[in-house]
């Protein structure tokens, strides 16, 4: 297994536990934006978070910089 696919691996993981538990992570894109919730759903290419005031938003995991548990 290559280092990407055990950092995928690794972030799937962080991902899964905030959508089974709602448990609330930051995330920081490289554009500097920071955006906190709790994961709805993901697949291999985006996030659906769940943020305060009941909105939601999608985020491409490519414009990840930083995710926070």
């Amino acid at each position: 297994m290559g280092e990407k696919e055990a950092m995928n691996m690794q972030q799937d993981e962080v991902l899964n536990e905030s959508q089974t538990n709602k448990k609330v992570i930051k995330f920081i894109l490289k554009n500097g934006v920071h955006m906190e919730g709790y994961v709805e759903a993901f697949d291999r290419y985006a996030v659906v978070i769940r943020q305060a005031g009941d909105k939601q938003a999608m985020i491409y995991k490519s414009a990840f910089s930083t995710v926070i548990a």
